[in-house]
């Protein structure tokens, strides 16, 4: 998820001079589990079934999504993916071959206005040394506004910032510099300069801290029931160990899991043991009970072993999105030994 950016994104993510906000009427907060925004006045948050806050004015459309993940396995994904079913987008990108990224209809303006942070705000627009891309463009043959995008590395995840207008004619689309156009990108550079991005997933308190294998264990904490993200508990020293399903909490502020027994390790050329899913040269007075030995013919051998007892970093992740909470220390006791008796001699 902190892979180089793309060459889209290097086109979309133009550093400039920070632009100061219009000063105006004071604006309403908005707070969820993952963000808070001062929302200005004329603008209006819309419902939505997933993480994403859709805030609109008119036939504008701001989308923030907090947990953005790449389309296609593409890097930072494809511009016309990213922003899919946007009518400004798709008015444009009607007519390209794809697959496409936003630089073949686009141009990015000169300066970029830097509103936090890292976060750039580029303004798109279509002219005429691109039509030999195939793309739409509007009659007049003057230069038009299609489109914004940002996306950046939060505190916790990679998000998406996307600023569209509701059009599928892109003769209608608002023309680069407008006066109503200026004012909607001064509304949005006001908004994104309160905006404050939550960590997704967090982790509050682990109860019991310390158990012995096999035991249940209740996580505390907000975000575990995030749409369309499957959640799972993960251990740092071994990512990787298959383990059951989460049961999470309706309100998805807690969640139980079931403390592994036993950890997949595979064998290791001779000199070598499997420590943390690497392999390592054997420690001086190394006990190798418990290692995995190789096949007789030389092979790899895959086996599992009892958890060691120590105490390990955990998290809670979105399974496969690279998505994660704070970790937290959990210590795995040693198991105690069963006592020995004598009924008959």
């Amino acid at each position: 998820m902190r892979n180089t950016l793309s060459a889209i994104s290097l086109v979309m993510l133009l550093i400039g001079s920070v632009v100061a906000a219009q000063s105006g009427a004071p604006g309403k907060k908005f707070d969820n589990q993952y963000v808070t925004m001062t929302i200005v006045p004329g603008w209006t948050v819309r419902p939505s079934v997933d993480q994403t806050l859709n805030i609109v004015h008119g036939k504008y459309l701001l989308s923030i999504n907090p947990i953005f993940t790449h389309a296609s396995g593409v890097t930072r994904g494809r511009f016309s993916e990213i922003v899919g079913g946007m009518p400004s987008i798709d008015a444009v990108m009607g007519n390209v071959d794809q697959p496409a990224g936003g630089f073949e209809c686009s141009q990015a303006s000169a300066k970029g206005i830097t509103v936090t942070k890292a976060m750039t705000l580029s303004n798109l627009y279509t002219d005429s040394s691109k039509s030999e891309n195939g793309c739409t463009f509007p009659s007049s043959g003057q230069p038009v506004w299609f489109g914004s995008y940002l996306s950046g590395e939060g505190s916790e995840s990679e998000y998406s910032i996307t600023l569209t207008y509701d059009t599928s004619d892109v003769n209608r689309l608002p023309r680069k510099g407008s006066p109503t156009l200026k004012h909607i990108v001064s509304d949005v550079v006001a908004m994104l300069k309160t905006l404050d991005l939550k960590p997704p997933l967090l982790i509050s308190k682990v109860d019991p801290p310390s158990t012995l294998p096999g035991a249940t264990v209740t996580i505390y904490g907000s975000g575990f029931s995030v749409p369309n993200f499957n959640i799972a508990v993960s251990f740092s020293d071994f990512p990787n160990n298959p383990m059951p399903a989460p049961v999470i909490a309706a309100d998805g502020k807690s969640l139980t899991f079931q403390v592994p027994t036993s950890i997949n390790t595979i064998s290791c050329q001779a000199g070598y043991i499997e420590v943390g899913e690497n392999c390592v040269p054997v420690p001086v007075d190394h006990i190798n009970v418990n290692d995995c030995l190789q096949k007789s013919d030389g092979a790899s051998n895959f086996c599992g072993v009892p958890i060691p007892p120590s105490t390990y970093q955990i998290s809670v992740t979105a399974d496969g999105f690279g998505v994660s909470s704070n970790p937290v220390p959990f210590t795995v006791a040693a198991p105690k030994p069963s006592p020995v008796s004598i009924s008959l001699i």
